[in-house]
């Protein structure tokens, strides 16, 4: 009999002590027995070490103890600090979960191990990766909706031509096929893009698969590095998929010239421009972080977008969802309002709708207020 399939979780970490708590809840409260939590911390001066020591003492407790590992000491960025992960992994597969981001729920790990085996019993070979669906929350750990990009039923490295559809927190990579690929440290953003695609196309060279739990499998923490940089990271990972087709490219017998004027081409007519980034910014401001159209346009404003990308970038939200948006943060709000009458909650309620960047003329309607600026 083989022996039981051991996931590590990593978790990289820098001054993270408002975060880490639930990530190592999330992880305490797994019911598959066999794991090793990886932590490596880039030498906080908070209390995110102290949290972790409280965890390593409750393990030795338990009634069956997991493995803890924590590393502390200066790193040279966040991928520095993955690699170190890497090096560290016991597991049969290994998945990165920083913290603020969560498993799904109890059953996580139970259902990505009965995926894997699944597939080695199909196959007879433990597929190269098992991922699935990701969930989006807030600061506050409430969820906020799922992903905007979801993964393929077919999971394969060009699929990421179309961006990254599997979130990194929900792909369960192999581990000796991850730590024969690293992280990339010449890029800022998006080494964990590149990474992914290196390693399925490791992957499909041993004729390994990729499987689908069709679970939701991670709550992600709706803001990070990437996000933070998201127009930086957009070009880095066009400029990664280029290197990757280039290189099939040249074994197809282009010359390098000749790709280089195709993708020098493309970059030029617009593949990345001004245009797609603020159309992707207003589509997740709305959706994830409920801001109206004209706190989304000062953003866009902010970022020195030019003033005809960020009129289309608004006319290109729908309509239907923008107001199903704007309802909800109304009942919410409405919700956990208190005030000494109703006329003086809807007041209370108009102005913060109005302050998300919501259009006073759809929300003087909802509350059944009149404006409450002119008071």
């Amino acid at each position: 009999m083989n022996p039981p399939l051991k996931i590590t979780i990593a978790t990289v970490t820098y001054n993270a002590a408002a975060l880490i708590e639930r990530t190592i809840a999330s992880v305490e409260a797994q019911d598959y027995p066999y794991v090793q939590h990886v932590i490596v911390d880039g030498n906080s001066q908070d209390d995110t070490l102290e949290a972790v020591h409280h965890y390593q003492e409750r393990n030795s407790l338990a009634a069956q103890p997991r493995e803890i590992n924590c590393l502390s000491e200066p790193d040279e960025g966040l991928y520095d600090a993955m690699n170190k992960a890497l090096d560290m992994a016991t597991g049969d597969y290994i998945v990165f979960l920083n913290a603020g981001d969560c498993l799904h729920d109890a059953t996580t790990l139970a259902k990505v191990a009965a995926a894997a085996q699944q597939g080695a019993t199909q196959t007879g070979h433990l597929p190269a990766v098992v991922y699935g669906n990701t969930n989006l929350v807030d600061a506050k750990g409430q969820y906020v909706g799922p992903r905007r990009l979801t993964p393929p039923a077919v999971l394969t490295w060009r699929s990421f031509r179309n961006g990254m559809l599997v979130c990194h927190q929900a792909f369960y990579a192999r581990t000796d096929l991850a730590r024969a690929a690293r992280y990339d440290q010449q890029y800022r953003f998006s080494a964990d893009f590149d990474w992914c695609i290196r390693l399925m196309r490791d992957g499909a060279k041993q004729h390994l698969s990729n499987v689908h739990t069709h679970e939701v499998l991670a709550d992600y923490l709706n803001e990070g590095m990437t996000l933070r940089n998201h127009k930086a990271s957009l070009k880095e990972r066009f400029h990664i998929m280029c290197r990757h087709l280039m290189q099939r490219m040249l074994r197809g017998g282009l010359s390098r010239e000749d790709i280089e004027s195709v993708l020098d081409r493309l970059e030029d007519e617009g593949y990345i421009n001004s245009q797609r980034y603020a159309q992707a910014y207003a589509h997740d401001k709305l959706r994830y972080e409920r801001w109206g159209r004209q706190k989304i346009r000062q953003g866009l404003a902010a970022k020195r977008i030019a003033e005809a990308d960020i009129r289309n970038a608004l006319d290109e939200l729908d309509e239907a969802e923008y107001r199903e948006i704007l309802g909800e943060v109304v009942q919410r709000k409405m919700a956990t309002t208190t005030a000494e009458s109703d006329y003086v909650r809807n007041q209370k309620v108009a102005r913060y709708a109005i302050s998300r960047g919501f259009e006073p003329a759809l929300v003087f309607p909802l509350v059944g207020s009149t404006d409450p600026f002119e008071e």
